[in-house]
């Protein structure tokens, strides 16, 4: 689904894989799929672990949901920080 609607995305993700770019569905290269297994293994990790924490030092806390969000937006703001840092080499918009 998320590949689905980045092909049709005014900004959109463009993978470069020598050789292998004409194997695509929508706009990701054949192999690329394969990480979707560890990525989805790795989301269930990051679950469990924010599970077992809560079990373990929040258990009557009624501030645990909101630590959790707040981590979880840390988290991500970070990630996507690295992401843009250190994954997008340009960007093309309206001057």
């Amino acid at each position: 689904l998320w590949e689905f609607w980045n092909f049709w995305a005014g900004s959109k993700w463009i993978y470069s894989v020598p050789k292998l770019a004409f194997l695509k569905i929508f706009e990701m290269p054949l192999l690329g799929f394969f990480g979707f297994p560890p990525f989805a293994l790795e989301c269930y990790v990051a679950y469990r672990v924010f599970v077992l924490l809560r079990q373990r030092y929040l258990k009557e806390s009624k501030l645990a949901p909101v630590l959790v969000l707040v981590i979880g937006l840390v988290y991500c703001a970070l990630i996507f920080r690295g992401i843009d840092r250190h994954t997008v080499w340009t960007w093309t918009g309206l001057d």
